[in-house]
C-alpha cells in the first residue's frame, strides 16, 4: 500500500486538491508526513528482500538466524537514526521488541545454531564473529550436546581382545601392552578443526557427497537432518496447495500414504523437470480434425514405453 501511494503521489494531492472543500481534506499528507512515508517504505524494503531470500526451495534453516541477525542490525541502526523522530522512534522500539521476542524463540532449540555450524561456509566462526561470547558458548553447547545424545556412536574406543592377566609368556605381556582401546575420533570435533569450505549455495550439497558420508557417517546424518528443514513454511504450503490438484473428483479414493508419494515425488523432481522428463519420454502427436475422422494419435502409448 505504500509503494502504490508513493507512486501515485502527484495524482493523490490532485485529488486533495480538487476536493479540497470536503472532509476528506483533514486526511491530506503534508511534506513531513509524505516525508516519513517515504524512510517507512525505504526501511521496510529492507526487511522484505530479507524475508523474500528465505522463500522458495533451497533455502533452509541455517539462513534463519543470520537474516535475524541482518533485520535487528538495521533495527540498532534505525534506532540511532531516528531517536528523535516524534513518529519513527516509536515504530522502531516497537520492531525491535517484537524482533527481539522472536529471537528469543530460537533458544528453545538446539537445531537453529546447529544449521549454522553444519553449514561449512560458517561453522563456529560465524557465532565467534557476530553473536557475545556467552550466547555462542551456549549455542554450541547445545549443538554439542544434541550430538552427543541423538548421533554420536555410543561406543567410542576399539575393544581389544582380552589377555590373561595370569599369563607369564612375555610376548604375550608385550602384545597386551601394546593393544591398548583406541579412542574413536569425534566426527563433530574433526569437522570443526577442519577449514571451511567454499563454492556450495546449498550446504547440504556438501553433505550429500560421497566423501562426507565416509568420513562423517553420523555427523553427515545429523546435517542432512538439520539442513533439510526449510526456512521458511512457504513450500511445505505449496506442497499442501498442490495436493488439492492431485485430489481430483475422480481419484477421491487414493489412499493417504498415495497422496503422500505423489506429493514427495512432484517436490522433489520438481514440475519443470517432470515437464522436461515427461517430453522425452513419450512422444504424442494429435491432430484434431471437424467431424468424425479419426487421426492417428499416440505414435508411442504409454504403456509400450514401460
Amino acid at each position: 500500500m505504500i509503494e502504490v501511494a508513493v507512486v501515485l503521489q502527484e495524482a493523490i494531492e490532485e485529488y486533495f486538491t480538487i476536493h479540497e472543500e470536503d472532509e476528506i481534506k483533514l486526511d491530506k499528507l503534508d511534506t513531513t508526513e509524505w516525508s516519513t512515508l517515504y524512510e517507512i517504505k525505504d526501511f521496510l524494503a529492507l526487511l522484505k528482500s530479507t524475508t523474500k531470500s528465505l522463500e522458495g526451495y533451497g533455502h533452509t534453516l541455517d539462513r534463519v538466524i543470520p537474516s535475524m541477525d541482518y533485520i535487528l542490525a538495521q533495527f540498532e541502526k534505525a534506532k540511532v537514526q531516528y531517536a528523535n523522530h516524534d513518529v519513527l522512534k516509536n515504530m522502531v522500539n516497537s520492531g525491535w521488541q517484537k524482533m527481539d521476542k522472536y529471537y528469543s524463540k530460537t533458544d528453545e532449540s538446539p537445531a537453529y545454531p546447529a544449521a549454522i555450524i553444519l553449514n561449512p561456509v560458517r561453522k563456529e566462526k560465524y557465532m565467534d564473529k557476530y553473536w557475545k561470547s556467552s550466547w555462542a558458548e551456549s549455542a554450541k553447547d547445545a549443538v554439542r550436546k544434541l550430538w552427543q545424545d541423538e548421533y554420536m556412536p555410543k561406543n567410542t574406543q576399539n575393544t581389544p581382545q582380552s589377555t590373561s592377566q595370569t599369563t607369564t609368556n612375555e610376548f604375550e605381556l608385550w602384545l597386551g601392552a601394546i593393544d591398548t582401546p583406541e579412542e574413536v575420533p569425534d566426527e563433530y570435533e574433526a569437522y570443526l578443526n577442519e577449514p571451511k569450505v567454499f563454492g556450495y549455495e546449498r550446504p547440504i550439497e556438501w553433505w550429500l557427497q560421497e566423501n562426507q558420508r565416509k568420513v562423517y557417517p553420523n555427523l553427515s546424518r545429523m546435517a542432512i537432518d538439520i539442513l533439510s528443514i526449510p526456512a521458511m513454511s512457504s513450500d511445505p504450503e505449496r506442497a499442501f496447495s498442490a495436493a488439492k490438484i492431485t485430489l481430483t473428483d475422480r481419484r477421491n479414493k487414493l489412499s493417504m500414504e498415495m497422496i503422500e508419494y505423489l506429493e514427495c515425488l512432484k517436490s522433489w523432481i520438481g514440475q519443470e523437470e517432470w515437464a522436461l522428463d515427461r517430453d522425452q519420454c513419450f512422444t504424442v502427436k494429435e491432430e484434431v480434425l471437424i467431424g468424425p475422422e479419426v487421426v492417428e494419435q499416440e505414435e508411442q502409448s504409454i504403456e509400450s514405453y514401460f
